[in-house]
């Protein structure tokens, strides 16, 4: 019985000390488990307080960049606003600008059909002009050859014939000077018609010898001419002189080729080229020299139209200058022109 008894005691210790190790080692692991929860605790806390730390920077600069953005906003809204305002002007311009355009091509495209006309009727003009020029210079020419052959039959020196026409304003007083000088004329020709029949009876009185002719140039025709040729009254435009003329009934004893000369004296007598050559030409019977401006060889087989071309070396003096033209036989005819 007493050994029951302290087995029984026995066992109910070793019970307790069993359930009070239990609870010992569940406290100790609730200890450890509690100061394990500690730290990760703490350090949770710490790791909060650092996120906190991050957080508030990153809302710092995010109120920054917020403050920035709405700066930004609010410039980019006033620029909005005066952009709107700028192509509010700029579409009125526009609008304006393209009224003013549709004006300015209607008015241009009826200036082109005006233009148009006016040019077609100003070609037709030049045409009609050109032709008229055309038909007024062959009158021209076709009237001066008649009164240089009207000039020759009457005798009358060209040079005198413009000096009477030119020098006197009065119509009337240059007929009255003219009929004088055809009348001297007329004296002349009579007073060398008496002489030849006075020389044709002394011819019958003794032998017959070789009636000779003698070479003369008709119709001479005198143009002065610019640069491109067209013809010019204007001293200071003259680069080149043309003298034509024709031989009728040359002798035949003329026949074949001829040297013949050219010379051009301004109203003072002065040669117009300083440096021309001097050739031997028979004047009044009598081999002479003669200053000449130019040579030009030619054949006389048939009658035909002389031209001498002489390019202008220095300016021409205004007013009259006298041409004449030679042979080696002696002087064949002159003419005069006038430039102003």
């Amino acid at each position: 019985m007493t050994y029951f008894t302290i087995t029984a005691n026995t066992l109910h210790n070793m019970r307790k000390l069993n359930i009070l190790s239990i609870l010992f080692i569940g406290l100790i692991i609730a200890v450890f488990l509690l100061t394990n929860w500690g730290f990760k605790l703490t350090e949770e806390k710490n790791q909060f307080y650092e996120e906190n730390q991050v957080l508030t920077q990153q809302i710092s600069a995010l109120d920054e960049l917020k403050n920035d953005l709405k700066e930004e906003v609010d410039t980019l809204m006033n620029t909005y606003n005066q952009a709107t305002k700028e192509k509010e002007v700029l579409e009125k311009l526009l609008r304006k600008t393209k009224r003013k355009l549709a004006s300015t091509n209607n008015e241009f495209q009826q200036f082109r059909m005006e233009s148009a006309t006016a040019i077609q009727s100003l070609k037709e003009s030049i045409h009609r002009l050109v032709k008229a020029k055309s038909t007024l210079e062959k009158t021209i020419q076709a009237t001066e050859k008649a009164n240089n052959t009207l000039l020759d039959q009457a005798g009358i020196d060209r040079m005198v014939f413009k000096k009477i026409m030119y020098g006197s304003g009065d119509q009337t007083v240059a007929f009255k000077a003219l009929q004088r000088e055809f009348a001297a004329v007329q004296e002349k020709r009579e007073e060398a018609a008496r002489e030849r029949a006075v020389r044709k009876i002394k011819s019958n009185q003794r032998p017959k010898s070789i009636d000779r002719k003698v070479l003369r140039a008709t119709a001479f025709r005198t143009e002065t001419e610019m640069r491109s040729g067209k013809i010019t009254a204007k001293a200071k435009r003259v680069k080149r002189i043309v003298v034509s003329f024709d031989f009728q009934d040359i002798p035949t004893d003329q026949l074949g080729e001829q040297e013949l000369y050219l010379v051009i004296k301004d109203g003072k007598k002065k040669l117009l080229d300083k440096n021309a050559p001097t050739v031997k030409v028979r004047i009044k019977g009598l081999l002479q020299e003669l200053r000449v401006i130019k040579t030009k060889k030619v054949d006389l087989q048939t009658a035909k139209r002389i031209f001498f071309k002489f390019d202008v070396l220095e300016r021409l003096e205004a007013g009259y200058h006298k041409v004449e033209v030679y042979a080696k036989s002696g002087l064949l005819g002159k003419t005069s022109f006038r430039v102003e």
